[in-house]
């Protein structure tokens, strides 16, 4: 969760860099988007009473719902409090989840078939069996 969390952080701030300069507003958005993600992963182990599996299909699919919901709301509680302008309609919020949870299936997805292509998965796997 540590190194998840950090990684995101560090990608987002990236991106502050890059696109939107660190304005307060910026940060909170930030702050959401780590947020979440752990928030999700905290829910599943809550819900589940156990940690992601992340060989099992159905956990993962789970896993992206619940971090779906989470994103979409802390980006509107965020935007409420900073800018309540990016509050657009009613429809905003489940649509930014189908999003969301769309982004993170096709993902996945994306990056095992990466990995499956670099020979990646060999790796892990040939890795694991010798521990």
């Amino acid at each position: 969760m540590t190194l998840g969390t950090t990684a995101t952080a560090c990608g987002e701030i990236i991106l502050c860099a890059t696109a939107y300069g660190f304005s307060p507003p910026e940060l909170i958005n930030v702050v959401a988007s780590c947020s979440a993600a752990l928030f999700a992963l905290l829910m599943f182990q809550f819900i589940k009473e156990r940690p992601v599996h992340i060989t099992q299909i159905f956990d993962l699919i789970t896993l992206a719902g619940i971090y779906a919901l989470f994103n979409a709301l802390f980006h509107h509680m965020a935007w409420a409090y900073t800018d309540p302008n990016q509050l657009i309609s009613v429809a905003q919020l489940p649509i930014m989840e189908v999003g969301d949870f769309v982004g993170a299936i096709l993902g996945a997805f994306i990056l095992v078939r990466i990995a499956n292509l670099m020979g990646l998965t060999k790796i892990a796997k040939s890795r694991s069996e010798k521990n």
